[in-house]
């Protein structure tokens, strides 16, 4: 740009003590493996530096347009003693660097494979790639890429739900593959309930709807956990015809999870008896049982019960 000028290279060579380092707003959020084999998080202040020729603070973090100097360090850099290593951010959405560094090496995490948050200013990026990945390698090369997204900060109360309601249990699962997959928010949202159960379907319904009336636009600003009916058809035993098929939810396999005409019927069997059975759309399918067993069709998400064709 004319009439700018480069900040002038820090004088590395004139800090003689290691009192010269002072904290800068920068620090990263390391993903690391515990000896236990959990993962956690440790927070990582990285500082910068001072010229002491001067007296004024260099930070670690600077323009790129730090000059040829800083974009070519072939090996670690090392001040009293300590081992630097030339770090180069990039921005994900852009693909252009936007700035470079020399930090310590003991200050970076022995490995970017896990998560890492780097706060930077007043904003937080996610480490998408790290070029090389390990400490070992960076040390190495004396240079480290990292490419960065800025991560966006969402107002919760602007969250809308897409559902008014959810089942609290999702079936027990184990790894698998299916021939019909369910998402898990679909689970038991069209069911058979016992009759006998109706005060309980009644208190769902009522607490749906309340969410229901509280719609904003296309979405729902909360949502209702269903809690109350744990074994929807306890006490009875029922059947349906139809060719049976595996039931997947996600990337897993009900245990005991059945489709029927590709999954506009299914449920799961325990020990030989049904103990949940649902459509997974609106329909007419599963009248004839509930006639037959005195059985609710319930709709949770349309907060509708019906039995023998009436509507409660």
């Amino acid at each position: 740009m004319s009439g700018s000028r480069r900040p002038k290279q820090p004088a590395h060579s004139a800090i003689d003590s290691l009192d010269a380092w002072q904290h800068a707003n920068l620090a990263f959020d390391a993903g690391e493996i515990a000896p236990g084999g959990a993962a956690v998080t440790r927070p990582l202040v990285l500082k910068a530096f001072a010229d002491s020729s001067t007296g004024s603070l260099v930070p670690a973090l600077t323009s790129s347009d730090w000059g040829p100097t800083a974009r070519s360090t072939p090996n670690p850099l090392y001040i009293c003693g300590v081992a630097m290593v030339r770090v180069e951010l990039v921005d994900a959405s852009t693909g252009k660097s936007f700035a470079t560094a020399h930090l310590p090496v003991e200050q970076l995490p022995e490995s970017f494979a896990a998560s890492t948050t780097l706060h930077l200013g007043d904003a937080d990026w996610h480490v998408e790639a790290a070029e090389p990945v390990t400490r070992a390698e960076y040390t190495a090369t004396g240079a480290l890429r990292l490419t960065l997204r800025k991560l966006v900060q969402v107002d919760p109360k602007t969250i809308l739900f897409s559902l008014p309601t959810l089942e609290n249990v999702l079936p027990p699962t184990r790894p698998g593959s299916a021939p019909v997959r369910l998402h898990q928010d679909d689970w038991r949202q069209i069911e058979l309930v016992t009759a006998d159960q109706l005060p309980a379907v009644m208190a769902e319904l009522a607490a749906i709807r309340d969410v229901i009336a509280s719609r904003k636009g296309a979405g729902f600003t909360r949502i209702h956990v269903r809690d109350k009916i744990v074994e929807p058809l306890q006490g009875v035993r029922v059947e349906v015809a139809g060719a049976r098929r595996p039931l997947g939810i996600g990337d897993e396999l009900v245990d005991g999870g059945f489709a029927i005409d590709d999954g506009a019927i299914y449920g799961r069997e325990h020990l030989g008896t049904i103990v949940a059975l649902c459509l997974r759309i609106p329909s007419d399918h599963l009248d004839g049982v509930a006639r037959a067993h005195g059985l609710l069709v319930v709709d949770w998400c349309r907060a509708t019960v019906n039995r023998f064709g009436n509507h409660a």
